[in-house]
């Protein structure tokens, strides 16, 4: 909203949830906040102690991966757990940003940056996305093309569903729903190429 105003800085209000989501971009973007006025908070979060629980769950997030499992998010989590000896908050937010990874919703400020960043190859120009698809589609290479086709189908309609790399776009200094756009743009250019070939998901996505 302020790259589509021309707002280079601004003055920010927060409450509860708004207060840590003004907290989150300071780390991010601190040239766009004048002044910021927090309320209803809670503990508070210091820039580095974002840095260092993003930078773990970054890490963390994958540090256990099975493409037949169903709790990959769990596990990795568990094992940041019980190696880190954290404060009891910080090691909350660990958990739920890991966490957050698995289903890509989250309304926690931090888990949100990290879903974001988790998600952010789906914005990249179409023949990185390309290369991009065709490495998912080797990743789960276990399942047959029609399977696969399904089950990608419906998980990037739940993608474009949801309101993406609006905190990336924001750090960038475009409009919030920039980036988000440029993903759903990809995913359907995919899906069109999956439901529009009888043959092999290599071959449908080879070509414009």
């Amino acid at each position: 909203m302020m790259a589509e105003f021309e707002i280079p800085r601004a003055v920010f209000l927060g409450t509860s949830m708004g207060g840590l989501i003004t907290m989150t971009l300071m780390a991010l973007r601190p040239r766009a906040i004048a002044a910021a006025i927090l309320n209803d908070v809670g503990p508070e979060i210091a820039p580095e102690g974002i840095a260092r629980i993003l930078s773990y769950a970054i890490w963390l997030h994958d540090l256990f991966y099975d493409v037949k499992a169903p709790d990959n998010e769990r596990r990795s989590a568990d094992i940041g757990l019980a190696l880190l000896q954290w404060p009891e908050d910080e090691m909350r937010d660990l958990e739920l940003c890991v966490m957050a990874t698995k289903g890509h919703a989250t309304d926690h400020p931090l888990a949100r940056i990290l879903v974001d960043l988790d998600l952010s190859i789906l914005a990249a120009a179409r023949e990185g996305y390309r290369r991009y698809a065709l490495a998912v589609r080797d990743e789960y290479r276990l399942y047959p093309d029609e399977a696969y086709r399904q089950g990608r189908i419906r998980v990037l309609d739940h993608l474009c569903e949801a309101p993406l790399l609006r905190l990336v776009s924001l750090a960038k200094g475009l409009a919030e729903d920039e980036l988000g756009q440029r993903a759903c743009a990809n995913m359907r250019w995919e899906q069109e190429r999956l439901r529009d070939s009888d043959g092999t998901i290599e071959a449908a996505l080879a070509g414009d």
